[in-house]
């Protein structure tokens, strides 16, 4: 799945995340804008398989961190 929506999105490989729990830095998602990004991505038009986690993932891109599973 992964390997598909990066192609997709042109998102790098490895760097696409799930969405189902995030822990979220708020002084950075203001100040990138996530927010008005992301909205303005799920009303641009486009239709995405995965609406939340692939707009989240084109705002975010490669400004994130993975946590360790521990």
């Amino acid at each position: 799945m992964q390997e598909s929506q990066c192609a997709k999105y042109n998102i790098a490989y490895g760097i696409y995340f799930n969405s189902g729990i995030m822990l979220i830095n708020i002084l950075f998602w203001c100040q990138g804008d996530i927010t008005f990004k992301s909205l303005r991505l799920l009303n641009n038009g486009d239709k995405y398989q995965y609406s939340n986690q692939n707009v989240l993932n084109i705002a975010v891109g490669k400004r994130r961190i993975i946590l360790a599973r521990k």
